[in-house]
């Protein structure tokens, strides 16, 4: 049996997109995942993943606070006035949903938006929108026959 996942967040950044999933494993036991997908020329991409039991997210989270809070110290910034923030295009991700309902394959969406499939997935995933091939099916083995007269 595969691990069900049960919600999905992806971040985008420059080259870069974060999928960080949370998941049920076979034994009803949580855990996350973060997956960095790496984009290094148009037709190669580097994916990394990590992942963490569920217990240990309140460590992990006040890690990267107090983290966050020694960056703003090393840099002079304050909160307020130059938090980063992760480049997310909504126009773009919309843009690839609206494309996609028209039904446009997640092949010809990678190169209109010069992003690989597994993006194209992500973006999909993340807005809760089911990948369903959109082929037109093939000969089914439907025959007509007449019946013959007696």
């Amino acid at each position: 049996m595969k691990d069900e996942i049960i919600k999905t967040k992806l971040i985008e950044n420059g080259k870069s997109s974060y999928l960080i999933d949370l998941l049920k494993n076979e034994s009803n036991l949580y855990y996350f995942t973060i997956t960095q997908n790496t984009l290094n020329t148009s037709t190669r991409s580097d994916i990394k993943s990590i992942t963490f039991r569920s217990n240990m997210i309140n460590d992990l989270i006040e890690d990267l606070q107090s983290m966050k809070q020694e960056l703003y110290k090393l840099q002079n910034l304050s909160k307020e006035i130059n938090e980063p923030k992760s480049i997310i295009i909504p126009s773009r991700k919309d843009e690839i949903i609206k494309r996609y309902y028209k039904g446009i394959s997640l092949k010809d969406l990678g190169v209109q938006f010069n992003c690989t499939i597994s993006y194209i997935e992500q973006v999909l995933k993340s807005n809760d929108i089911e990948i369903v091939s959109n082929e037109v099916p093939k000969n089914i083995g439907y025959r007509y026959s007449k019946r013959k007269r007696k």
